[in-house]
């Protein structure tokens, strides 16, 4: 901390460059007829620009915000403005996650958020197709570009007459474990997979629609997955 000496004469005529700079230790000097001090005593470097001479009350003080504010120094933080009729600072909460600041309030742009909800729910969607299937008590892996072609296969070799439905196949689980089944039982887990699939695929189709008709952005948000 140090302690900053100002002639009052200079300030009067607007000059705020220290006197001199003392240690806090070191005596402030006496006023004298033709020469009046003033000290300040403060933690940080002095900063020209961040003070200034009070006249009434005859201190240099700190500038208050909006003084910052109306020199140009302060810069309004994201939500906030200034009320000019109030003269006094305000914080305006963000809507949503969606609303942006324009510098002087919040706006959102729909139809940019609907864009960017439909690709979110394209990757829920492949999530939720991709989701293991209970099949017996059995926990098969149905990833849609990994698995399921190794069920569908079955159903072509029986189409071509290579395969019946009462072969049995040794299949891997999701546990690693190894359990033989029948290719019947083998498409019915692949039909299982494929109705939810579809279900999956109806509910999303519900949601766009809904999304469509969306104006804000409360009732986009209100839009949720039924599977």
């Amino acid at each position: 901390m140090k302690k900053y000496i100002f002639r009052v004469q200079d300030l009067k005529q607007g000059n705020m460059i220290p006197y001199n700079v003392l240690d806090l230790d070191e005596k402030t000097p006496e006023n004298t007829e033709t020469e009046t001090f003033i000290a300040l005593e403060i933690e940080e470097s002095y900063d020209i620009d961040l003070f200034l001479y009070d006249k009434e009350k005859q201190e240099v003080r700190r500038k208050s915000k909006k003084e910052l504010y109306d020199n140009g120094l302060y810069t309004l933080k994201i939500g906030e403005i200034f009320d000019e009729t109030s003269q006094d600072f305000k914080t305006l909460d963000q809507p949503s996650r969606w609303h942006t600041w324009n510098g002087k309030e919040w706006e959102v742009d729909i139809k940019e958020v609907k864009d960017i909800v439909n690709e979110k729910w394209k990757v829920e969607r492949q999530i939720k197709i991709d989701q293991d299937t209970n099949y017996k008590g059995f926990i098969f892996q149905t990833r849609e570009y990994t698995d399921i072609h190794n069920f569908e296969q079955y159903g072509f070799l029986m189409m071509l007459g290579k395969a019946k439905q009462s072969d049995k196949v040794e299949w891997r689980m999701k546990d690693n474990s190894y359990h033989e089944f029948t290719v019947q039982e083998l498409l019915e887990v692949v039909a299982i997979w494929g109705a939810r699939k579809k279900a999956i695929f109806e509910d999303n189709k519900r949601m766009w629609l809904e999304l469509e008709k969306a104006s804000t952005v409360e009732e986009i948000e209100k839009i949720k997955w039924g599977v």
